[in-house]
């Protein structure tokens, strides 16, 4: 069987899949250029995404008031539901499909989790979604 492309495999492991916080939102593929490794780093992610260092300087906020990165393990629910079981299969096309494979959740509030890694190419993709933590 060939290999979809990256988009076409994450959109159908994500296909229906909501993330659960105050608010329920769906996920959406993602890419983004990058120029090395680093730019997967908070700070090299914050620059791909617009948020310069001089606009934070400007604004006078700390790196960490911005974004923080977690780890993917624990991200998606774990139980036994069949819902459970399909966050495991994404999880697993995701790692597959990625490397370096972690969650950048970017604001306050109304947070974006980017689900982020390297793809093949050397790009920055995954996954984004919305959390609502108030």
């Amino acid at each position: 069987m060939a290999k979809g492309s990256l988009r076409e495999e994450l959109e159908e492991a994500a296909a229906g899949l909501q993330y659960h916080s105050e608010s329920d939102y769906p996920f959406q593929f993602f890419t983004l250029p990058a120029e090395s490794e680093k730019d997967l780093t908070p700070e090299g992610f914050l620059n791909r995404i617009g948020v310069s260092q001089q606009f934070r300087e400007e604004m006078n906020l700390e790196i960490d008031q911005l974004i923080e990165e977690r780890t993917l393990d624990g991200f998606f629910p774990a139980s036994d539901d069949a819902e459970a079981k399909r966050f495991q299969e994404l999880e697993v096309v995701l790692r597959k499909r990625l490397r370096g494979v972690k969650v950048l959740r970017v604001g306050r509030v109304e947070i974006r989790c980017y689900i982020a890694g390297l793809d093949e190419h050397g790009y920055i993709a995954g996954l984004v979604t919305i959390s609502v933590e108030t």
